[in-house]
């Protein structure tokens, strides 16, 4: 769960922090500068759909990424030379993905 930092206003925070009483947070189990900080950021539940990949943020995986996608629009609308060309830079990804994966997994659980 995080923080809505959205529609955060500092401005009626800090008015409506500065009236809470101090004492009373160091007394009690549930103080109330909680409270004042969900009424003002509430949490929410956001969903992660995919979780960040390390090895797909290298300057060389992107590089070739873009030669993917401009050889796949070449290739569907050309000749079958540059097809081969597409394939062979996909089989590169694809075997450079598997290995940095193998590797992330065996650093993680050793």
């Amino acid at each position: 769960m995080i923080r809505d930092e959205k529609r955060f206003d500092n401005k009626p925070f800090i008015n409506y922090f500065s009236t809470l009483p101090f004492n009373m947070i160091y007394s009690t189990g549930d103080p109330d500068h909680k409270s004042c900080l969900d009424r003002h950021s509430p949490l929410q539940k956001m969903k992660l759909t995919r979780p960040p990949v390390p090895w797909l943020n290298s300057e060389d995986m992107r590089q070739l990424q873009t030669e993917r996608n401009k050889l796949r629009y070449l290739a569907h609308k050309t000749l079958d030379v540059i097809g081969q060309a597409f394939r062979d830079i996909w089989n590169r990804i694809k075997t450079i993905v598997k290995t940095m994966f193998a590797k992330l997994f065996t650093t993680f659980f050793t």
